[in-house]
């Protein structure tokens, strides 16, 4: 079964062609954050603009990589909601153009499990036994129960899954979502849009051994490729190492300093939900209160993600506790941090527990995980009466 993805619920613009819901014939994304960096964050009528502009484009690519006929498509799926309206018009009235065009079904993807079914997605052939990770020869993939972790700039949830389709909200953040933060907290220290990525790098420089610390290793999930008539498009993942500063003196850099300590909000509550306005709050009252130098900077973004994961992880693995659950799930945006991952997969901590990540290209929005969400649930909704929904949750 061939199902065509079409995802534009925030600034990207993708479709994917995914088959059995296993492989990926065809996944483009296009992005118009190049175009937000300079206002510091997504501007809902440029992200739309945009998205009009490279639908048709985007689309005829998909079809164009997975090499195969249009009547070999057998529905069209589209993430309805949460989301921004204007983009999520883009996304449901093509989709729902193609579906009549084409006299396929339309299948409406609620955008919040999409991200937690790209795990299906992901190829991971290795297990934990004893406290050891051993290869096997066959593909893993969550079992059910599971607890999902979906953390993403605007959503931090947590849910309960029985089995496909079958879910219950357990708890999310009262403020900011775990992205949203991030990109707030890298604003305060003057770092670019999107600030996921620039708060890892400095996170990074902190822990590397003294001497090492003028090394500045890029971890951006993707480098992007302009293209006249695609604009920005992601292409595979890549790590560049760069210079930053080397004049600074590595003896300037102090690893055990505890200048810079940080609130962990509700890490030890009975509940399942989150609160990081308090962190976000606890870095604007240190840049008042200090004149931040490149090393204050790189202490606080260690110190403020260890603060967040720490948060997101002890409540991911309370729940997973509490239910009995044989998997963890993680997806979104934020899923692509190199520390979360590391944190919530360490094998000390979760023993026979199997803990699932999406590749990075896969933990942004991106049509494949539409189209796999399609694959389990396959929902159909006549094409006629489906409306986007922004403020969608579960």
């Amino acid at each position: 079964m061939n199902i065509l993805g079409i995802e534009t619920t925030c600034d990207e613009t993708g479709v994917a062609i995914v088959k059995d819901g296993k492989e990926i014939l065809a996944n483009i994304v296009a992005s118009s954050v190049n175009l937000h960096k300079k206002y510091g964050g997504v501007v809902p009528e440029v992200a739309a603009r945009e998205q009009v502009r490279v639908m048709i484009p985007v689309l005829k690519e998909a079809i164009s990589k997975a090499r195969i006929p249009d009547n070999k498509i057998d529905a069209v799926a589209c993430a309805y909601g949460p989301g921004l309206i204007g983009s999520l018009l883009v996304g449901v009235e093509t989709a729902k153009a193609l579906a009549l065009a084409w006299d396929k079904p339309l299948i409406p993807i609620n955008h919040l499990l999409a991200h937690v079914y790209a795990n299906w997605l992901s190829v991971d052939s290795s297990q934990i036994t004893d406290g050891n990770r051993q290869q096997l020869t066959v593909n893993r993939e969550p079992q059910f129960p599971l607890v999902a972790l979906i953390v993403s700039g605007g959503h931090t949830d947590l849910v309960l899954m029985s089995d496909h389709g079958k879910f219950r909200f357990l708890g999310g953040t009262r403020d900011d979502a775990a992205g949203e933060v991030f990109d707030k907290v890298a604003r305060i220290l003057d770092l670019p849009y999107p600030g996921g990525p620039e708060i890892e790098k400095l996170a990074v420089d902190y822990k590397l051994p003294r001497p090492e610390r003028s090394r500045y290793s890029s971890l951006s999930l993707h480098e992007r490729v302009d293209t006249p008539e695609l604009g920005s498009m992601y292409s595979l993942s890549r790590i560049h190492p760069q210079t930053v500063n080397p004049q600074r003196s590595a003896s300037e850099y102090n690893f055990k300093q505890n200048k810079f300590n940080l609130p962990k909000p509700m890490v030890s509550g009975d509940n399942f939900d989150f609160s990081f306005s308090g962190i976000k709050t606890a870095v604007v009252n240190l840049s008042k209160k200090f004149s931040l130098s490149f090393q204050d900077k790189t202490e606080i973004a260690y110190k403020f993600q260890e603060a967040v994961c720490e948060v997101l992880v002890k409540k991911t693995h309370k729940a997973a506790s509490k239910y009995k659950v044989r998997s963890i799930v993680a997806g979104g945006g934020v899923a692509a941090n190199s520390e979360l991952r590391s944190r919530m997969s360490d094998p000390a901590k979760n023993g026979q527990l199997s803990i699932f990540f999406p590749e990075k290209e896969l933990s942004i929005d991106n049509g494949a995980m539409i189209a796999v969400c399609a694959y389990y649930l396959s929902k159909k909704e006549p094409p006629l009466f489906l409306k986007a929904d922004p403020s969608l949750h579960f």
